[in-house]
């Protein structure tokens, strides 16, 4: 059995084991791969992600020389024929999708939407936090790929979507005290994105903390009109009135889900 982690330092496992790859082009190449299992990634693809400034004269060479070494060390360990693929123009690595850990996490929180369509919202949280608990740090650890860049930020903003939904539907379960330094520590991070504001101050309501929910909203307010000079949505402010006239609804209500479902 194999499995591939992207995410945290890259690293392969084959029956349980490591598969040491020192060579950073190597761990490059292969990263770029997995990145779109089953999909060619052409040459200059390859070259641009190992050689982000200046490439050698052949880097159609160098690449087949890391593909090669790459199909070797697998070899050694007894994986053989038809992991990475020679394709016209490129290379193709065909591993099953959920060997990779980006992948399997998808595969659950997509199971978690299902389950949460069905009305049964406890156990689509628990999916979505067993998809949470398997991304540790962060995305490709070590490597300086200026080339998978986009993708990068892709799949972070796909995780922050994940824990936007899970949240959001923990808030919907009335578990607002559970989650306060979760979203505290959300927001500190991602100071502009108002759904967690919204989620915030909605978890400091309900948890009998009506002041400090005003403040997020000023701070809120604060941060949007000095970086990127506008003034907090609509449904923010409206949050914000509720909040102080003290006429938020309850856990299902129309504005506390419409700020949460902004993500």
């Amino acid at each position: 059995m194999i499995s591939f982690r992207l995410i945290g330092a890259p690293r392969v496992h084959i029956d349980g084991k490591p598969l040491p790859i020192s060579s950073r082009r190597q761990r490059v190449v292969l990263a770029s791969l997995l990145l779109r299992p089953g999909e060619v990634v052409p040459v200059g693809t390859l070259a641009e992600a190992v050689w982000p400034e200046r490439q050698p004269k052949n880097p159609e060479n160098q690449i087949a020389i890391c593909v090669h070494e790459l199909r070797r060390r697998f070899a050694d360990r007894g994986v053989t024929g038809g992991l990475i693929v020679t394709e016209f123009g490129g290379y193709s690595v065909r591993v099953a999708r959920e060997s990779v850990d980006l992948f399997a996490i998808r595969a659950r929180a997509a199971r978690a939407d299902e389950l949460e369509r069905a009305g049964r919202p406890h156990e689509a949280v628990e999916q979505y936090r067993t998809a949470l608990a398997g991304w540790h740090g962060t995305l490709l650890q070590g490597l300086d790929v200026p080339a998978l860049e986009p993708e990068v930020l892709w799949w972070q903003e796909k995780r922050l979507e994940v824990s936007e939904r899970c949240l959001r539907l923990e808030l919907a379960l009335g578990r607002h005290r559970d989650v306060l330094s979760e979203l505290a520590a959300l927001v500190a991070a991602h100071p502009v994105r108002e759904s967690l504001r919204g989620m915030l101050m909605t978890a400091l309501y309900r948890s009998g903390r009506q002041v400090e929910a005003l403040q997020t909203y000023l701070a809120a307010q604060k941060t949007l009109r000095t970086t990127v000079g506008i003034d907090p949505s609509p449904a923010l402010r409206s949050l914000y009135l509720d909040i102080l006239n003290d006429t938020v609804p309850g856990p299902r209500a129309d504005a506390s889900r419409c700020l949460v479902r902004s993500c």
